[in-house]
């Protein structure tokens, strides 16, 4: 490294610490010399991620090795050297193998899933449960049947009726023992606290609404509606002695007993017909055209607070409409897919398959840098600014497909769902109700999961013959678009559909002013060029400069002088 050069980095780290811009690493993290944080395994890589070049220095193989060229990776117990780029591809390239050793996760699911025989992850408690959730059956496989009077254990295995109250404990909760073994309900009711039934091995004690046979056979208890993976209230729902409430969030009204109606102007969707933006109102039926594309739209987002719209290209141009005008706001690599506005902010995020990056432009539009880019291959994008949240669909090593979650400056990543094998797309958010959305196309299915990862549920028998293409939900309604047109949903009884109108609709996107609720925002009095929403900084954010910029404690960014005069 030329003298200047060095001297620059190590001014520049110096500068970060003495300013104070750079909190201690999260754990998982490794502090380059500078003060910036990378990901632990990124550390000797053979890519240099810290700006000073510090997590490749004094990189040694590992016990064994020999030495390999900057870019490639030591096999381990045997000669070889092989690219940085083919380590844990799949593919084994060292005589061991051990360029394919301590690689993330490439398939399975997670630890609080089960794995049907396609690769499908489902909820570990949909096993056994007398439905096809993995759509081949193999979750009801080897699973007992039970007959009229048999017990089925909450692991999914069956105990016959002669198996039942014969002393012997089958069920891991004991429920094929109850108490009322023997009993009879003329004598003290059988032992039942609510209604009871004579049987051959007992008493059958069953329980009223709103509560469930404890695992004793005997006493009823409360069941917990609210705990339901898809809650009967559409936002809030508390839960109550042998029954539930309702309640709403802040601008929406309870109708009826769990639907939230929202307060303002008319539900209306953005949406594409051919290269045609345009609004639909949804009671209305009306449409109000916006703009004419030049090339085909990909992807389409909002921020209906400052007015402004954007969309972009095949051709890798992002177009932004304000008023009656509308310019050119990016022009890069074909490739992107998704488009995601931080509305309390003003910022505007995008994902783009080729390049395999997420992006974030400042307002102005005349800057932006690439958020993340390492180990990464992304696809649609939503992010929840009021919660500080950034959710994507990303291809991972091999086939493996995973709905990914982070803060908005990319930091403490984690996978929320793995959806391997299920053809997913048109991922989407009911930010009131806390929810994603997206489609499953061999599930033939629309699947849904809080955005803490809780709650996950399958809504099935939506489609007939044709597939879906889009899809937008607010209110408790999902609108799905397929070949035929526009269709109107209510989740909690999804059967009920309704057709509203005839046209091709390839994006449509939920607009309403409560799809993106003002509230406060950390990076309002930040002298940060970009400022990036994150609850794992005290501080509530974190600055970013445009690319080939660097901050300085004055909280500016400045291309460094070294740089300028190298």
């Amino acid at each position: 490294m030329e003298l200047s050069l060095l001297v620059c980095l190590n001014l520049l780290a110096s500068l970060i610490f003495s300013g104070g811009q750079t909190l201690e690493c999260h754990q998982g993290q490794w502090q380059c010399d500078d003060g910036g944080c990378i990901p632990n395994g990124w550390k000797c890589d053979g890519q240099g991620d810290c700006l000073d070049g510090s997590d490749e220095i004094d990189c040694t193989g590992p016990p064994g090795s020999i030495d390999c060229p900057l870019g490639q990776f030591p096999c381990v117990d045997s000669v070889g050297c092989v690219d940085v780029s083919a380590r844990c591809d799949g593919q084994k390239q060292c005589p061991t193998g051990s360029d394919e050793e301590n690689c993330p996760a490439t398939e399975g699911c997670l630890d609080s899933d089960w794995t049907c025989r396609n690769r499908i992850c489902i909820p570990k408690e949909l096993h056994c449960n007398g439905q096809n959730d993995c759509m081949d059956n193999s979750d009801e496989e080897d699973c007992d049947l039970c007959g009229e009077n048999g017990v089925r254990c909450p692991e999914g295995t069956c105990v016959s009726a002669a198996e039942r109250c014969d002393g012997q404990v089958h069920c891991s909760d004991g429920s094929d023992e109850p108490i009322t073994c023997g009993h009879m309900c003329s004598m003290n009711n059988g032992g039942c606290s609510h209604v009871c039934t004579d049987e051959p091995w007992g008493a059958r004690c069953t329980c009223p609404a709103g509560y469930k046979l404890s695992p004793n056979g005997a006493v009823c208890e409360d069941l917990d509606e609210c705990a339901a993976p898809l809650s009967p209230c559409v936002h809030h729902c508390s839960n109550t002695i042998g029954s539930y409430y309702c309640h709403c969030r802040e601008g929406f009204k309870l109708n009826g007993s769990s639907t939230c109606l929202a307060s303002g102007n008319n539900t209306q969707l953005l949406m594409v017909q051919r290269r045609a933006l345009g609004l639909l109102n949804v009671k209305s039926r009306q449409v109000e055209a916006i703009q004419t594309a030049w090339f085909d739209p990909v992807a389409l987002a909002f921020d209906i607070s400052r007015g402004w719209y954007y969309w972009a290209d095949t051709q890798g141009s992002i177009y932004k409409r304000g008023g009656r005008q509308t310019w050119t706001v990016y022009t890069g690599e074909p490739g992107i897919k998704g488009l995601a506005c931080d509305w309390l902010n003003g910022y505007l995020f995008w994902t783009n398959q080729k390049t395999e990056s997420i992006y974030m432009q400042a307002a102005d539009g005349k800057s932006f840098t690439t958020l993340l880019s390492k180990n990464i291959r992304p696809s649609e994008l939503v992010l929840l600014p009021v919660e500080s949240l950034m959710f994507w669909i990303n291809a991972g090593p091999g086939d493996r497909v995973t709905l990914e979650k982070s803060w908005m400056d990319g930091s403490e990543r984690s996978t929320l769902v793995v959806i391997t094998a299920q053809s997913a797309h048109s991922l989407t958010a009911d930010v009131a109700a806390r929810r994603l959305y997206w489609i499953s196309d061999f599930k033939r299915s629309i699947e849904t999961v809080k955005v803490d990862g809780t709650g996950r549920t399958s809504l099935t028998g939506l489609f007939g013959t044709q597939p879906a293409i889009g899809l937008a939900v607010f209110e408790g309604w999902m609108y799905l678009a397929d070949v035929k047109g526009l269709w109107q949903v209510p989740q909690n009884q999804p059967r009920q559909k309704k057709f509203i109108l005839k046209a091709e609709l390839p994006l449509i996107a939920a607009y309403h002013e409560l799809q993106q609720p003002q509230g406060s925002s950390a990076c309002v009095k930040t002298p940060c060029h970009l400022c990036q929403l994150t609850k794992g900084n005290p501080l509530g954010f974190t600055c970013a400069c445009p690319v080939s910029k660097v901050l300085l404690p004055s909280g500016t960014c400045e291309i460094p002088w070294c740089f300028i005069n190298k």
